[in-house]
């Protein structure tokens, strides 16, 4: 058999068609979950912290991450890692820890994950930004395995924080 130059180059631009689109496609919703360590019960006095999601955009990568879901992921980590308990707001409240997320989004690398979460965090006049990046091996390309790199991003932000959490509160001022 002989080497067709002319039958070679159809084959490759027949193949590079399939890979031409039209319009983007819209974002696939995807259900994100905390899958870092398990919860431990937590006392009454437990402090608590408020969580807001002020991303300003819910999709990357043709994935989103619906706000509800966002901030139960949030809350999830957060009770984990902190030992606290989180009450959602959209307001700014009168005391107390209020951790907002600025980003959290992956980036598909052929065989790697590449997460990250920015959350900022304010207590009275003080705030400052914390950022977790987290690079996994992408096996399957599955919600799960993006819950599990999310997770870890999140725990590495989370873990930076140098505010007193113990003396933070729900309560209303």
């Amino acid at each position: 058999m002989t080497f067709n130059p002319v039958i070679c180059s159809l084959a490759v631009l027949t193949m590079l068609g399939g890979c031409v689109s039209g319009a983007p496609a819209e974002p696939e919703p995807i259900k994100l979950e905390y899958l870092g360590d398990d919860n431990t019960a937590l006392t009454d006095d437990a402090p608590c912290i408020w969580v807001e999601d002020r991303r300003s955009r819910q999709a990357f990568y043709g994935v989103t991450v619906p706000s509800a879901d966002a901030l139960s992921f949030m809350s999830d980590g957060i009770t984990s890692r902190l030992r606290a308990k989180t009450r959602a707001t959209d307001t700014v409240p009168g005391r107390g820890l209020l951790i907002s997320l600025l980003k959290a989004y992956i980036n598909p690398n052929g065989t790697t994950l590449s997460a990250v979460v920015a959350i900022k965090v304010t207590w009275g006049e003080r705030e400052s930004v914390y950022r977790g990046q987290v690079v996994q091996t992408n096996w399957w390309g599955a919600e799960r395995e993006i819950s599990r790199t999310m997770s870890a991003a999140l725990d590495e932000a989370l873990l930076k924080i140098n505010f007193p959490v113990t003396t933070s509160t729900c309560d209303q001022a």
